[in-house]
Order: structure tokens, then C-alpha cells, then sequence
């Protein structure tokens, strides 16, 4: 019991347990009632029982942990790299943010070298997805990790501070995909380590030299009084808020310290400038794979039509489909531009039906698709009752692995499809089961499966193990320039010697990246079985080769992991554990590391914990985003408004000049030609007011046009005139007409 409450608060033990508890997935509010039941179950005094609001804040004391801990091993480190992603969950962003740096055992007596690390900073919901918002986000992270740190007991009694001064002068490199934003995110924090570079040159400056920061002091107050005098007067300068001074003079005091830090920074050897400068940028090993697949898939499918051959079977939803059903046929009949849409909105080939056999098989929604149904059919077959890969979240490999399963098992898959045909009352499969159905009927949609499960088994499976298996948790992503060289080169082998992947004994030891044994002996075992019987496998496949070829120092201190799976897997985290737990705060969800503190250090993270709890950070938070987009929406609002009052002052202003204005018909073709596009169309509302026949839109079209419609209308008005003047008499070949 005494471990359990200590001076009548729970101890630190109890709530490292109800940490734990909650990281293996228990519900909060059941954290007290387990551990009363174990307890009794123990025969030992049953505690009192533990409250969601404590467990929670037990979780948040974690947290407080973990941040000191983090900004300690920063503050201690020489070099540090960043790494990013982001995600939407329930329309909502979310930005996963990585450290990595080089730390030592903890354990006593451990005197091995220092080993490359992978700390979470942080999951945080944001605004959007742009460049300023992702770096604004970790701006704010940084300065929240500084302001814990620096309050530590544990700061204090190390001596030691942490500032993003020292975050940027650390920061060696940046890890993430290869998105366009990201790039521009890497452009920002380098304009961000500049600017904080020469502030931290101009500041030791002033400390290290008295007569330059009295000279700086008295160069500050001129400032100063420039300001007030700028913002016209005391009396004006004392009416701003304070914070709106406050945030004047240190704009300006910042300025100055980063002109001194320029003088600084010039006076540095080039050696010292290169290493305070140093910062690179490296993309995720696995969505450079991702992008040469895509890349090969996109040639291999074009190759069809180079060959001269229909292409895979159309696979397109039910509307287009039934649009392109009613299509005429013939060399003499012009598609419809319904039909045209149909068409080009429709796909086809291997990557479309195993997308389609990932819905049907393994569907995002689990109330939809087959699921259980499909494992205990494949089970009952004595085949392997896994999970069909997920193809709808599009994970590394996801289509890959799934184009194994569709050839290893394709007899099987179609018996399936049979089945629940069959089991159906109208003994019909949907319109998604039947495009797969016959896409598995296809050979060219087969062709392409198995040219993608040879890429597979001879490129992907043996680069990612190289890349991301075991061992390679300390492997830098800037050390693998000579792996994708000879990656290049392999693949330039097999389009050279294309018997490598096609030959009559196939062997790992050659057609293999790395000469590593097959990662999927039966998929590849059924793919060169297949092989003979597809005409087209070999350009097919030599096509999506040649693709993901087209498409696709300081080492030691920037270290970077050679994938990004730290921030998808945090981010895939949390969307499994907003799932179970949706009233989850993000606060909490990032603080389930443990650290060994004094007992001051605990009880200094108890007071941070339940300031945290009080603020309503979170609540803050989300009430932050929604300003954001209802500023957003306003601001649109504001925008479209003022668009459409122009637009009805253009309209007033023409009106008015037409009425206003006694406008004399031209009835001469030169003279029509001198007319600029306003006067044409004041001729041709004229007109229209007695021939309603004259087009609308015609500030759309061109002069040329706008003529061309006059001068027939001059002509059937002329006709009219000959007609009337039959009729009556002499008519005047030319009137005054008032436009009104």
C-alpha cells in the first residue's frame, strides 16, 4: 500500500503503472478499477481506486518528463536532424515531428560509444498543411520544450539552458518526403537558422566585449527614441498596448543584435562559416521507391500503345461504364463529351483491379467488403489467412505485396468472387466485384501484375530490407548514395540482360538487387510459371524497369534515419488511438516516456502537469484552428464580395454611358473595324433591342466575332429599309437612333 499512496498522494510508482497501463491500451477511466482487481486477485489491501482525472494527469507528468528529457539531451548533443509528416483525421491536420541525435547509455557502467536516437517531439493538430504553418508549428514546439526545460530543477542543477538558438545551431539536416511543401518548409528553417545564427554571433559579441555593449546600450535608446518619435509622440507612444510596445522594441533590439551578428559572421574563416551553415535536406528512402513504382507504372501502361496493342480491360465505375455502354460505335460516329469524360476518367490495368480486389478484400471501411470472410474462405482452401495488403491507405509496398497475393492465389480469388456471387439472391456481383472479376480474366491486366511482382521480388523487397530491415536502425540516409548507384546500375543490368529476370532457371543470386534470396519464393515461383503463356510480359516489364530508373559531406554530424517511418508510424498511432479513444487529449497522447528524475524533479513535473491541465491547451487549440478557417471563409466572403460590387459598378458605369450616350448606328465595315470591343457592343445592344436573336456573352468574344454579327445584322436591317421604303417612300440612309 505504501507504494501506492505516499503522504496520502499517489506515488510515483502508481502512476508510472497508470502510464503504463494506458500505453497498453487501457481506457482511463479503467485504470483504477484493473488495478483494484489486481490487488484483491494478489490477496493484498485493495488502494483506493484511481480517478480518470489523475490517470490523466499522471500521463501529462509523463509528458512533462519526457520534454525535460528531450531538451536536456538536446541541450547536451552537438548535432541534431528533423524529421516531418502530416496526416488528416476526421478533417482535421495533423503534423508528426521527429528528433534525431547521438546520445549515451543511461545504464551504469555502459561505457559504449554514444548511438544514434529517434525522439518523438511531438503529434500536434494545425491549422493547414502549408510551408509557414509547418514551420510555425515547430517554432512553437521548440520554444514550449525551452521554456519546461529552463524551469527544470534539473537545468538548474546541470547549469545548462536550451533556446531555439541553439535548436537551429545544432540542426544539421532536414528528413521527410518529397512533397513541395516540405521543400519549401526545408527553405524556411534555413532562412530560420540564419536569422537566429547572427542573433547568437551579434549576443556573444556584446557578452565577450564591454566597450561594444556600452556603445550597443547607448545605440538602443537613439532607437528607442526614434520609435517614439516615429510613432508620433509620447502621448501616441504611451496609447499603444503594452504588448504592442513591448513586441516594437524587441522588432527593433533584434535588428540590431543580427546587424552586429553580420560584422561577427564576416570576420569568421570560411571553415567556420560552412560548419555554423551547414544544413541539408534527404527524403525518405521509401517514398523514393514509392515515386520510381508510380513512375514505372505510368511508362508501363503507355508502352501498350506504343506497341500497337489494345491495352488491359476498361475497369469503369458503374455511371461511366453505363455511359460508355450506350456509346455508338463506328469509324463514321463522333464520341459524345459525355462519353469522352467517361472515358478519360476511366483506368485500367494491374494497379486499378488490385486497388479494386483492396476494397473488396480488405475495404478502409470495415462495415464494407468481405474481410473475415475472405481470410476463412482462403483458410478453408489451406491457403495463408491473412489480411488482404492495404491498398487503401496506400502504404509502402501495399500494391506490391497485393499483386503477389492476386497471382499466388488467382484461381483461388476467382472461386471466391464465385462464392459470393452465388451466395447473393439475384446471383449477381456488383458493379466493383464484376470489374475485378474480369480484370483477373484479363491477360494483358494479368501481364501487368506479374511484371510488377518480377519488379517486386528482384528490386523493392531486396532495397527496402537494405533500407529499413533489421540492423539498419543506425544506418544515415546520407550514407546510401553509393546503394542507389548501384541500385541504378542493377537495373540498367536487367535492361541490358533482359535473360536475368526471363531466363529458363531464374536465379536470386543474379536477378536479385544485392544477390539476397527471393522475399516471396511463391509469388516468384508463379510469375515465371506464367510467364510463357503472357505474349506481351517481357516489353511490359522492361517497360516499368526502364521507368523506375528514369524516375528515380558531412555525414556523421547531420545523421539521419534512412526512412521516415517514425512520423508515419506516430501518426498511425494516433489515428488507431483516435479511434478507440477519441476524447484523447494530443497533450497526453505524447507523453508516454518514462525518465528517471529526483523526487524534485517529480513533484516540479506534478505543478507543471496541472498547469497544463488547467490552461485547456488542447480546447485552446482547437479553437485556434476554427478561427483560423473562419477567418479564412470570411476573408473569401470579403473577397467575392468585392469582386461582385466591381462587377456591378462596371455594369452601372456601361449602362449609364448607353443611356447617356445618342449613339449613331455604323452601317460601314471600315468603320466598324476603327471601333474599339466597349463601342461594338454598345452597337449590338442596340441592335438587340429590336432583334432578341443577337448571342449573349459578348464581352467573351473577340472584335473579329463582334463584327462579324454586326455586319449581318446591318444587312437585315437594311433589308428592312428597302422594304419599308417600298412601301412608304424615300427612306434616310442613315439614323439617329437613342440607345435607351
Amino acid at each position: 500500500m505504501q507504494r501506492i499512496i505516499s503522504k496520502g498522494v499517489y506515488s510515483q510508482q502508481s502512476r508510472s503503472l497508470a502510464r503504463s497501463l494506458v500505453l497498453a491500451g487501457c481506457a482511463r477511466e479503467a485504470v483504477g478499477k484493473l488495478v483494484q482487481q489486481v490487488f484483491k486477485l494478489l490477496g493484498l489491501p485493495i488502494p483506493p481506486w484511481m480517478s480518470r482525472r489523475t490517470v490523466g494527469r499522471a500521463i501529462l507528468e509523463g509528458g512533462v518528463a519526457e520534454k525535460v528529457q528531450l531538451a536536456h539531451e538536446m541541450a547536451q548533443t552537438k548535432s541534431l536532424t528533423v524529421s516531418t509528416d502530416k496526416t488528416s483525421h476526421r478533417h482535421v491536420n495533423y503534423e508528426s515531428r521527429h528528433i534525431s541525435y547521438k546520445v549515451t547509455s543511461y545504464a551504469k557502467n555502459d561505457v559504449t560509444p554514444a548511438k544514434p536516437v529517434v525522439r518523438l517531439l511531438g503529434v500536434e493538430s494545425s491549422k493547414n498543411h502549408c510551408s509557414e504553418t509547418q514551420l510555425e508549428g515547430l517554432q512553437l514546439s521548440v520554444a514550449a520544450l525551452a521554456t519546461i526545460y529552463n524551469d527544470s530543477p534539473l537545468a538548474q542543477c546541470t547549469g545548462s539552458d536550451f533556446s531555439d538558438w541553439i535548436f537551429t545551431r545544432k540542426a544539421k539536416g532536414i528528413n521527410g518526403d518529397h512533397a513541395a511543401d516540405q521543400k519549401k518548409a526545408f527553405w524556411l528553417f534555413q532562412a530560420w537558422k540564419s536569422e537566429n545564427l547572427l542573433a547568437d554571433l551579434g549576443n556573444n559579441a556584446l557578452s565577450e566585449n564591454p566597450a561594444l555593449s556600452a556603445s550597443f546600450s547607448e545605440a538602443l535608446d537613439r532607437a528607442k527614441h526614434q520609435l517614439v518619435a516615429e510613432a508620433g509622440g509620447l502621448e501616441c507612444w504611451n496609447s499603444l498596448l503594452p504588448s504592442e510596445r513591448t513586441k516594437l522594441e524587441l522588432t527593433m533590439k533584434s535588428s540590431m543584435v543580427r546587424t552586429l551578428g553580420q560584422d561577427a559572421y564576416l570576420g569568421l574563416s570560411e571553415t567556420e562559416k560552412h560548419e555554423a551553415e551547414f544544413l541539408i535536406r534527404a527524403g525518405c528512402c521509401m517514398h523514393k521507391e514509392l515515386n520510381a513504382v508510380k513512375g514505372g507504372n505510368d511508362v508501363m501502361m503507355a508502352k501498350w500503345d506504343r506497341l500497337g496493342v489494345e491495352g488491359p480491360v476498361l475497369l469503369a465505375n458503374k455511371d461511366n461504364d453505363a455511359t460508355l455502354q450506350g456509346a455508338s460505335h463506328g469509324a463514321d460516329c463522333e464520341p459524345t463529351p459525355a462519353e469522352v469524360r467517361a472515358l478519360n476518367e476511366s483506368n485500367q490495368g494491374a494497379v486499378k483491379a488490385i486497388s479494386l480486389a483492396g476494397g473488396i478484400f480488405n475495404n478502409k471501411d470495415k462495415k464494407k467488403g468481405q474481410h473475415d470472410t475472405y481470410c476463412w474462405y482462403m483458410e478453408n482452401r489451406g491457403l495463408v489467412a491473412s489480411q488482404f495488403p492495404d491498398t487503401s491507405n496506400v502504404r509502402f509496398q501495399s500494391h506490391i505485396e497485393a499483386a503477389e497475393v492476386v497471382l499466388t492465389d488467382h484461381q483461388a480469388i476467382l472461386e471466391f468472387l464465385e462464392f459470393v456471387r452465388d451466395k447473393k439472391d439475384h446471383w449477381k456481383l456488383n458493379h466493383m466485384e464484376l470489374n475485378l472479376y474480369k480484370a483477373l480474366h484479363c491477360s494483358k491486366t494479368m501481364t501487368e501484375v506479374v511484371a510488377i511482382v518480377i519488379y517486386g521480388g528482384t528490386v523493392l523487397h531486396p532495397y527496402s530490407q537494405m533500407v529499413r530491415g533489421p540492423g539498419t536502425e543506425s544506418l544515415n540516409v546520407l550514407d546510401l548514395g553509393p546503394l542507389h548507384e548501384e541500385l541504378k546500375k542493377h537495373l540498367k543490368v536487367i535492361l541490358t540482360n533482359p535473360k536475368l529476370i526471363f531466363g529458363a532457371n531464374v536465379a536470386p543470386e543474379t536477378a536479385c538487387f544485392g544477390g539476397r534470396p527471393w522475399c516471396n519464393t511463391a509469388a516468384m515461383a508463379a510469375a515465371f510459371k506464367l510467364a510463357s503463356k503472357l505474349e506481351h510480359l517481357h516489353p511490359i516489364t522492361l517497360a516499368l524497369f526502364q521507368g523506375a530508373l528514369d524516375n528515380t559531406e558531412e555525414r556523421d554530424a547531420a545523421w539521419m534515419p534512412a526512412t521516415n517511418d517514425a512520423n508515419e508510424g506516430a501518426l498511425g498511432a494516433f489515428r488507431l488511438r483516435a479511434q478507440d479513444k477519441p476524447t484523447l487529449s494530443m497533450h497526453q497522447h505524447n507523453s508516454f516516456v518514462d525518465a528517471t528524475f529526483t523526487s524534485e524533479d517529480f513533484c516540479h513535473a506534478m505543478r507543471l502537469a496541472r498547469e497544463i491541465d488547467r490552461a485547456g491547451l488542447e480546447k485552446n487549440r482547437r479553437l485556434e484552428i476554427i478561427w483560423h478557417e473562419e477567418g479564412e471563409v470570411q476573408a473569401k466572403r470579403q473577397r467575392v464580395a468585392e469582386r461582385q460590387q466591381k462587377e456591378a459598378q462596371k455594369t452601372v458605369s456601361r449602362e449609364a454611358e448607353r443611356n447617356a450616350t445618342v449613339m449613331v448606328l455604323t452601317l460601314n465595315e471600315e468603320e466598324l473595324n476603327r471601333l474599339t470591343k466597349d463601342k461594338l457592343i454598345i452597337q449590338l445592344e442596340i441592335h438587340r433591342v429590336q432583334e432578341s436573336t443577337i448571342p449573349r456573352g459578348l464581352r467573351s468574344m473577340v472584335n473579329k466575332d463582334l463584327i462579324r454579327i454586326l455586319i449581318a445584322q446591318i444587312s437585315v436591317v437594311l433589308q428592312q429599309n428597302v422594304h419599308a421604303a417600298s412601301a412608304s417612300g424615300p427612306c434616310e440612309q442613315g439614323r439617329s437612333l437613342d440607345s435607351s
